[in-house]
């Protein structure tokens, strides 16, 4: 299904047909979908939250930034004859500032060994940037920091390499009617109930929510435990472990 098939059905299913216009159109259905999109995603790990994210890093790079992370796994460069291909050593900001002193910008190229992820300056500061003051603070995030997730790499890029950062993402999020997701496609009947889950805490129904989520009876709660008992199946085979019934 895509967004506007999963809105006509949660309309359909919930009953609250003042959230979607005369021919379809989003009339406040969206928020519930794209919030239970992001519930579903938070509950239970699905096949497409293990991905990577490519960048071509340039001579003299070492700040990358991306979108809907949720958590850096590893992070792994390969030069661009495919002859290097190095898993680098996650550091903290403050070590990294430690193995390299003095502004990032100014650090002699190499291969990179580490990284950090990187630090965004606090709300206050949003509208501030790295001019403003007299040091260098390049290696902070600055602007709405909270809208991305990034990493700096030290030392800077000796030359072109591409960088590969493996780790667990947000499923698409539904903003136009085309847009499809994994849970739209594989689950659609748990994008509805999550959706449809999410309106409930809106409106502070405890009850409606419990008979989503309980662990024992909860609708959403049980459905899923079939997708987490298929994850736990296929790594126990990637493991070489058997799994019996």
């Amino acid at each position: 299904m895509n967004l506007l098939a999963v809105r006509k059905d949660f309309v359909k299913k919930s009953g609250f047909r003042d959230l979607i216009k005369s021919g379809g159109a989003d009339n406040g259905a969206n928020t519930f979908i794209q919030s239970g999109g992001r519930l579903l995603d938070t509950l239970q790990p699905n096949p497409a939250c293990v991905r990577s994210h490519l960048v071509d890093l340039a001579q003299d790079d070492y700040q990358v930034t991306f979108s809907d992370c949720r958590v850096i796994d590893s992070v792994w460069v390969i030069d661009e004859d495919g002859a290097r291909d190095n898993q680098i050593t996650r550091k903290t900001i403050g070590e990294l500032r430690k193995l390299y002193p003095g502004p990032f910008a100014d650090i002699d190229t190499g291969i990179p060994l580490y990284y950090a992820p990187l630090v965004g300056v606090e709300p206050s500061m949003q509208t501030a940037v790295a001019g403003d003051y007299s040091a260098d603070f390049l290696d902070l995030l600055f602007g709405k920091a909270y809208a991305v997730t990034g990493i700096i790499i030290m030392p800077p890029a000796n030359q072109v390499y591409t960088m590969e950062v493996h780790g667990r993402w947000f499923t698409k999020k539904l903003e136009v009617d085309g847009d499809e997701s994994w849970w739209s496609i594989n689950r659609p009947e748990l994008l509805v109930l999550a959706a449809m889950c999410v309106r409930e805490m809106f409106f502070r129904n405890t009850e409606g929510v419990r008979g989503y989520l309980d662990p024992q009876f909860g609708s959403l709660a049980l459905m899923l435990r079939g997708i987490d008992r298929d994850m736990a199946a296929q790594e126990a085979v990637n493991s070489g472990r058997r799994i019996v019934g």
